[in-house]
């Protein structure tokens, strides 16, 4: 959803978009904010994916669509039986066979692989999210385009000293200590329970954890009575937790190219990563001394301060510029 969010932010005038939906449990806010982009979203008709990507063939056909972009196994499966001859788009934000096992099971994971090889067959235009996704790609013999995912540079800044203050009293944050942050789902892939047993907290620090899913009970006893761990549940937006967080921890055993991150990194907070290559890909495109990297095969003590023994840090977050993706994008479609 940030990706589509990036790249309405910085269209062209030229470029009309319309968001086809394939479940009606949209967010009112996020359909708002498409509007104010001039992006109508549309709600595909039916009830099995056939009988949707029937309805998108019609809304094709009707309204003169040049290129179809999908994201996720669904879209792609719903834009490869519409039939339709639009030059077709995707963008891969997983690493297949590594995530898809992971979160349905051998036997499902592969099933969905299967399924979203056959979309591969019918969408020529495939875009890897980042360097890892497109090598992961390419390790299937999949023909791929990079385009590392970016952040909006006009949202996503640093707060100043002031700004901090009222954000922090919002969240009833202490400010003599440091903040630690988690935004993401609560399932094994993102290893949340490892952040919660390793990173070790001072007695002012506060850590906060955002996000939703079936392992949130399971994390939440972990640090049970202990007031410096705060779960939020999932949130409309970070924007604001991003501007007051020292450091933004992720463990996750795999990624696309994970855009909490890079949002974080945006607003001026450190990063503690896991080693994966993607984490590793940020790391080589960050600032030095801004982004920490371990190992999570073991459990182990994650102190902060022995992790950034270098404090030489000046943040370029134009390096994960929403309008150098959008461009790439632009390009991507004109060459097609």
């Amino acid at each position: 959803m940030n990706v589509i969010r990036a790249q309405f932010s910085c269209k062209h005038s030229d470029v009309s978009f319309f968001v086809f939906c394939l479940s009606n449990k949209i967010d009112k806010n996020i359909v708002d904010e498409f509007l104010e982009f001039g992006v109508k979203v549309i709600i595909l008709d039916g009830e099995s994916l056939i009988t949707k990507a029937y309805s998108l063939r019609q809304y094709i056909n009707k309204m003169g669509v040049n290129i179809i972009h999908s994201h996720g196994t669904p879209a792609d499966l719903c834009s490869a039986f519409s039939f339709s001859k639009v030059k077709k788009f995707t963008t891969v934000h997983n690493c297949l066979l590594a995530d898809f096992i992971p979160l349905f099971g051998p036997l499902k994971g592969g099933l969905v692989f299967i399924l979203q090889m056959i979309a591969f067959a019918f969408i020529k235009n495939r875009v890897a999210c980042s360097k890892s996704v497109g090598n992961v790609l390419d390790s299937w013999h999949i023909k791929n385009t990079v385009i590392s995912n970016g952040v909006n540079q006009k949202v996503y800044t640093s707060a100043s000293p002031e700004e901090k203050i009222l954000i922090k009293s919002k969240y009833h944050i202490k400010n003599s200590g440091l903040v630690y942050l988690y935004c993401g789902s609560f399932i094994r892939r993102k290893n949340v329970d490892f952040l919660l047993r390793s990173v070790q907290l001072n007695e002012n620090d506060v850590f906060i954890f955002v996000g939703d899913g079936p392992l949130l009970n399971e994390c939440k006893k972990i640090v049970l009575n202990d007031a410096r761990y705060v779960f939020l549940g999932q949130l409309d937006s970070c924007l604001d937790l991003y501007k007051v967080a020292d450091y933004f921890a992720s463990a996750s055993f795999s990624e696309g190219l994970p855009l909490a991150v890079m949002e974080a990194y945006s607003c001026g907070a450190k990063l503690i990563l896991s080693d994966i290559p993607p984490h590793k890909e940020i790391l080589e495109m960050a600032s030095k001394g801004s982004v920490a990297i371990f190992s999570n095969d073991v459990l182990i003590k994650l102190n902060v301060s022995n992790l950034f023994l270098d404090n030489h840090v000046v943040l370029n977050s134009c390096v994960f510029s929403a309008a150098e993706m959008s461009k790439k994008y632009s390009d991507l479609y004109l060459r097609a």
